[in-house]
């Protein structure tokens, strides 16, 4: 099981058992709305611009995870007001420095934006953002449990749906739970020779489908549970890692090793025994994942016909000409600036800036931001928002670095599990413009970022308290 305590949601302050209820329901509705996000349940609400922008680059759009957010947000700010002399932490003073000066940049970027319209509905989207950010900062060990639990329900969900995809050549004809419309390509999903499960695009599925994994992942690395619930932890993980990797989401995958090496490091620098233990007990079901696997790989082999999958997807070609796809979207993010390197085209203007003002011949083609964030951000917002990512990344860095040259006995289990998907959502960043640009990226981003920031805030003795 998840190493977490009974008392997660003890009370704060001078508190009533109904601000403790309200904080609770806050918390399981900002969980239902990271894994509701991954989901392309949305209502478009106007569109400026032609059908060939996707909804919230070119107009208003609600998705069903916005309800849920914004429920948390008040259901959880009427429990801490129901508190007396409760204190809010904000996590490390550089990470929430960097959120902050960039939700400001985002609300002055309206006076130059291209269209002031939606730099202001992306304004206010970032707004939004940053206050769940401080809620889940401050509920960061009673979010582990509902964000692991809801996230993983959706990931099978669309491990489910992306197999089904692959094994029959195209949709399912579940747009009821989700799944892309037949003639609708969304973020590019049919079509493709992956599996897209029941959102836009494999990536951002790929993502969301990562980040309950390498907690579990993180879980049982740290965990004292006993032999059964760790075989079932490690069967869950599994299913999640089938998932992920029929998405062939290459940075998910990536970003998944990453941040469970950095996990696994950490926990041999603080406790080595345990560490070693857990993989020694892990073994019997790792060879039973190679046997699963490889009987996959026979399936695919021996029915080519029915299954559309393609192994060549991860192949060296492949990923050369990704590497090249990505590179000229940096040579594009690189004109855009030219002319507004200074303070950038406003914020969420970039897919605009592209079609409106640089590349009008490309008008019938879809048109999506850079897939980088830190360049997204330089291209809307300037140099200054180039470098509060950058202030933000290295802070992480630098937290779990002291973490490894000092080693903490004893150390919070939620911190280490936390570590994990938030190293592999920054990761993503460097490859996918999704953990800040579209709704299925960004609330997984600011509930894993908040959690493990409240988390390091704590162990380190809540000294960064408004």
């Amino acid at each position: 099981m998840l190493p977490v305590s009974q008392s997660s949601f003890a009370g704060i302050g001078r508190e009533s058992p109904t601000g403790l209820r309200l904080r609770q329901i806050g918390v399981w509705s900002f969980a239902a709305g990271v894994a509701a996000s991954s989901f392309t349940f949305h209502r478009v609400l106007s569109r400026d611009l032609s059908e060939n922008f996707y909804p919230e680059f070119a107009g208003v759009a609600v998705y069903l995870s916005d309800v849920m957010w914004i429920a948390g947000l008040c259901a959880w700010g009427m429990g801490r007001l129901m508190a007396r002399n409760a204190s809010l932490t904000v996590g490390p003073r550089p990470v929430f420095t960097a959120l902050t000066v960039l939700t400001v940049l985002s609300f002055a970027s309206i006076s130059w934006a291209i269209n002031p319209g939606q730099a202001a509905v992306t304004s206010f989207r970032r707004v939004l953002l940053l206050l769940g950010y401080i809620a889940i900062a401050n509920e960061s060990r009673g979010m582990l449990i509902p964000l692991v639990l809801l996230t993983a329900a959706a990931g099978l969900l669309h491990t489910v749906a992306a197999f089904g995809q692959v094994a029959t050549g195209g949709p399912l004809d579940v747009q009821w739970i989700g799944e892309l419309r037949p003639g609708w390509e969304g973020y590019g999903g049919i079509g493709r020779p992956e599996g897209y499960g029941l959102g836009f695009n494999p990536n951002p599925v790929g993502a969301a489908i990562a980040i309950p994994f390498v907690a579990i992942l993180a879980g049982y690395l740290i965990s004292d549970s006993s032999r059964n619930a760790g075989a079932g932890l490690l069967l869950l993980a599994v299913c999640l890692a089938a998932g992920m990797l029929v998405t062939v989401a290459r940075g998910a995958i990536l970003g998944s090793m990453i941040g469970l090496a950095a996990v696994f490091a950490v926990t041999l620098r603080s406790d080595w025994k345990r560490a070693l233990l857990n993989v020694k007990r892990g073994i019997p079901t790792a060879l039973l994942v190679v046997i699963a696997f490889c009987a996959l790989a026979l399936i695919l082999g021996l029915s080519p016909g029915r299954w559309r999958f393609a192994p060549s997807s991860l192949s060296s070609a492949a990923v050369i000409q990704s590497a090249s796809s990505r590179s000229q979207d940096l040579g594009v993010a690189k004109i855009v600036r030219e002319s507004h390197s200074r303070l950038g085209v406003g914020a969420g203007n970039y897919p605009l800036a592209v079609k409106m003002k640089w590349f009008p011949s490309a008008w019938s083609q879809r048109v999506v931001p850079v897939h980088n964030v830190g360049v997204l951000l330089w291209s809307e917002l300037g140099i200054v928002g180039l470098a509060c990512w950058i202030a933000l990344i290295l802070a992480v860095a630098l937290e779990i670095g002291r973490r490894l040259v000092r080693p903490q006995h004893g150390s919070r289990a939620d911190s280490l599990i936390w570590t994990a998907p938030t190293l592999m959502v920054l990761a993503v960043s460097f490859f996918d413009f999704t953990p800040w640009a579209t709704q299925d990226g960004r609330l997984a981003f600011i509930a894993v970022l908040g959690a493990w920031a409240g988390a390091v805030r704590a162990e380190r003795g809540g000294d960064s308290r408004t």
